[in-house]
């Protein structure tokens, strides 16, 4: 069974392979620990009539729960509580990352910008979050920043543990092109991996926000060029006109200039 075992994992047995030879319960109840096993739970009767004192004794050593099953237990019963367990844990999980999501796309939707979903995020962690650019500036922060961000943001990403905090930390991607990173560091909590969940989530919320910005910049952007060559080349209409339609742009440019004919060629 040994090659076949996975960490935080419950094994049932029933001793069969083990039948002739008890003693060495002890040696392979050790390579199950070393392996990460949640815990052996035992059926005997069948194949073994009990225990040896030496395994009981091994188990409290490594502090690996031995589990004796009733006789009117059987394996099916405890595999379908455990799967209906991981399943009911599994759907609760889906359902608020859904209602997480909701409620970061509403906050799109009402015009809300990386700071509402940063302040979110604070909510929904306990902890700082932020939002850089894929150089590592800060776009958005809520709480304080922490102070190794720039080692934060190199390396994989999802939950991983940085000197003796555990941070979490998402790409921001939308297509092919990276927008930077969401990094979250715990509060009054440890984070999880279904914290992680959540960040996801909130990094295709992010990639919208960044986009939509970008886009409404590059429009701007024409727009202003169109209107700048209008005043440069007469087209502006009034001078009352071009001056309140500057001004609504956040230019002031009514004030004169004064030129130094030397500078001129």
């Amino acid at each position: 069974i040994l090659p076949w075992v996975k960490p935080h994992e419950l094994l049932l047995t029933t001793g069969y392979p083990l039948r002739n030879h008890p003693e060495q319960l002890v040696a392979l109840l050790a390579e199950l620990d070393a392996r990460g096993l949640a815990a052996v739970a035992v059926k005997l009767g069948r194949y073994l009539d009990e225990l040896p004192p030496a395994m009981l004794t091994a188990a409290d050593e490594l502090g690996i729960p031995l589990i004796q099953l009733p006789d009117h237990v059987s394996f099916d019963d405890v595999i379908n509580q455990v799967l209906t367990d991981i399943l009911n844990r599994q759907a609760a999980l889906l359902a608020r990352t859904e209602q997480v999501h909701h409620a970061l796309v509403q906050i799109v939707l009402d015009g809300g910008g990386l700071q509402e979903v940063t302040d979110e995020l604070v909510r929904l962690l306990g902890g700082p979050v932020c939002v850089t650019d894929p150089g590592g500036r800060v776009l958005a922060a809520s709480g304080q920043v922490p102070a190794n961000l720039a080692a934060l943001l190199h390396g994989r990403a999802g939950l991983r543990r940085y000197g003796d905090v555990e941070t979490a930390v998402v790409r921001i991607v939308a297509g092919s092109l990276d927008h930077g990173r969401i990094v979250a560091v715990p509060g009054d909590r440890e984070l999880t991996s279904q914290d992680v969940q959540i960040l996801e989530r909130a990094a295709t919320v992010a990639a919208l926000v960044i986009t939509k910005q970008l886009a409404v910049a590059a429009v701007e952007g024409r727009y202003q060029g169109d209107f700048l060559r209008d005043i440069l080349s007469g087209r502006g209409g009034p001078g009352e006109s071009v001056l309140a339609h500057a001004a609504s742009l956040g230019w002031d440019i009514d004030r004169k200039a004064e030129l130094d004919p030397a500078r001129i060629r």
